[in-house]
């Protein structure tokens, strides 16, 4: 309690007297990333994942060249002819099974109404009008998508421009400087972790962790509320946040979280307020660019959570069905002729190409490969966020790059989840199979040899009397 109180009236006299202000300041110069609490349980395994590569470059087609009209119709991963092959081969086997008739029982003619191929047409009309709607649909949510991301980013860039931005009071002394500074860098800091934490709640708390990093199984899917904090997209939420933050937001719901770090992130602008000398107009901007965070999220949360109506995906899909399997009855033919067999095609992947594509684009935040590249967003975020503080005055160079090393973090660090998480099951069972990582695991070793992180290196002469 008499901690609390010097902290907060250090911090802003008596007015500031709250256990947030205790909180803040604890973690200003406390601040130990969750990963160093887990360290003694990192398995020496592989990565986990691939170096990253945007899905930018992954998805484009290149319409140069005189031969473009040909190149761009072989792609095959990422497009939906790769999604149709069951489709295709039901068609196949119905034309197979057609022309068996014909040619064996019916002696080359099957009985099909005289108006069949009319009505056939009148309902690929209606099932085409209705697949081009449905497209359109799901392309308007994708792009939707993408601009909300951009703009909840950019609201989010401009809360931490706002904070090293702003002009501070001449009169303050070197505590109140070195305060002032690290409160900057708790606000930037917080800012990535809810970058994270939005990421999570359209993603990873739906669908799972991303493919191949060691968490894709079912298991950690449903006790994401265990695991969450060993995603390891980038940046890396267990280098950014504290073992006190994770145990905090372990009792909050995935999508309550970034209305919490909002909170305090709102709360340490009240704070870092009074060393400006426009308290007022920082709280302002700062309030108004989180606002904009939050209605920004709110958007992209619906584009995940409102699905089209059920009544509207089944009478397309049973549209669909029935007119694309019905091609090989309308245009039967024995083996010799070959009917059926082009038709049959191209209808399969007429239809049903475009209603994969609309299944696609309907929730643009997955893992598929003409997803939104979430990691790659949150990567130029810490960049952007790391140029602002490095940019703001050479008297703080040196600071701002605090926070590099937690969302780049060195290659022995970057193991396999699933490594992590074996060991860390096996030390809860109290196996003494895996007691051997404690000290001469490899991250340790090199750790040891490496000497004190960066963080610490950056904290010591700021502190003065800093723990070792």
């Amino acid at each position: 309690m008499e901690m609390q109180s010097n902290s907060a009236a250090g911090v802003g006299g008596d007015r500031t007297k709250t256990y947030r202000a205790y909180s803040i300041k604890k973690e200003l110069y406390e601040f130990r990333p969750l990963v160093f609490s887990l360290n003694t349980q990192w398995g020496t395994g592989k990565a986990g994942l691939p170096p990253h590569q945007t899905k930018d470059a992954l998805m484009q087609v290149n319409e140069d060249g005189a031969f473009n009209f040909l190149t761009s119709i072989c792609y095959i991963k990422g497009t939906a002819a790769a999604e149709i092959v069951p489709q295709w081969c039901f068609g196949a086997a119905i034309v197979i099974m057609f022309s068996f008739v014909c040619q064996f029982v019916t002696d080359g003619d099957i009985p099909v109404p005289i108006d069949a191929q009319k009505v056939h047409g009148l309902i690929g009309s209606i099932t085409g009008f209705l697949l081009v709607f449905r497209t359109n649909l799901a392309y308007d949510r994708y792009y939707e998508g993408r601009k909300l991301v951009g703009n909840m980013l950019n609201s989010s860039r401009e809360v931490i421009s706002a904070c090293y931005c702003f002009i501070p009071r001449e009169d303050l002394d070197r505590e109140d400087t070195e305060k002032m500074q690290w409160i900057k860098e708790h606000i930037r800091r917080k800012s990535l972790v809810l970058w994270s934490c939005i990421r999570q709640s359209l993603r990873e708390s739906k669908i799972g962790f991303q493919p191949g990093c060691g968490l894709d199984d079912p298991e950690f899917h449903d006790n994401f509320k265990k695991y969450w904090h060993l995603d390891p997209v980038k940046p890396e939420i267990a280098w950014i946040i504290s073992e006190h933050e994770k145990k905090e937001l372990d009792e909050i719901n995935p999508p309550l979280r970034p209305t919490a770090l909002i909170t305090e992130i709102r709360c340490a602008c009240l704070q870092l307020s009074q060393y400006m000398i426009n308290p007022k107009g920082l709280t302002v901007q700062i309030f108004e660019s989180s606002k904009q965070v939050m209605d920004f999220y709110k958007a992209t949360s619906r584009i995940v959570g409102t699905p089209v109506p059920f009544p509207y995906t089944h009478m397309l899909n049973t549209l669909v069905f029935f007119f694309v399997y019905c091609t090989p009855v309308v245009y039967h033919g024995d083996f010799g002729s070959g009917r059926g067999w082009i038709a049959t095609f191209l209808v399969t992947f007429c239809a049903y190409g475009l209603l994969e594509i609309g299944v696609k684009l309907e929730n643009p935040f997955g893992f598929d490969d003409v997803d939104h590249d979430l990691e790659e967003f949150g990567r130029k975020m810490s960049k952007e966020s790391d140029t602002i503080a490095r940019v703001t005055g050479k008297e703080y160079s040196g600071k701002s790059a605090l926070l590099k090393e937690m969302y780049t973090p060195p290659a022995w660090r970057r193991r396999h989840m699933a490594q992590l998480v074996k060991i860390s099951k096996a030390a809860e069972r109290g196996d003494g199979e895996f007691s051997g990582f404690d000290e001469g695991s490899l991250g340790a070793k090199k750790e040891e040899k490496k000497g004190p992180s960066m963080a610490r290196r950056t904290l010591n002469p700021l502190l003065g009397a800093s723990k070792k």
